[in-house]
């Protein structure tokens, strides 16, 4: 038997300049804890046209990690970040990772490179 839709509409206003702000004031108060060096925003939210639902893809270079993986580094990261404005797609890697990627022509960093937005 067919359902009733609702009468109501779901509308959520959306400022993307204002979560790029927040995302700006995340990275800061993680810069020093974290030790790093560059954070850089890419995706939607840098390029423009994201959506409420959008989150937010970011790629932080520390200077030293006790963890030799990078996955490994996510929750620490994720910890000197909160509070979170939205969703987070994170990279965490080092100065010299950064550089072995550039050197074997990675898609996503060459990607990051070309369209992110620097935050520090």
């Amino acid at each position: 038997m067919p359902r009733r839709s609702s009468h109501t509409a779901g509308i959520t206003w959306f400022d993307e300049a204002e979560r790029r702000r927040d995302i700006r004031r995340a990275v800061a108060r993680a810069a020093g804890p974290l030790q790093l060096r560059r954070a850089v925003l890419f995706g939607s939210l840098a390029r423009g046209g994201a959506t409420a639902s959008s989150d937010a893809d970011l790629l932080l270079v520390v200077a030293y990690s006790e963890h030799s993986r990078p996955r490994d580094r996510i929750p620490g990261a994720l910890q000197a970040l909160r509070p979170l404005p939205c969703p987070l797609d994170l990279f965490v890697y080092t100065e010299q990772e950064v550089q072995q990627l550039r050197e074997e022509g990675s898609a996503l960093l060459r990607t990051i490179e070309a369209s992110g937005v620097e935050l520090l």
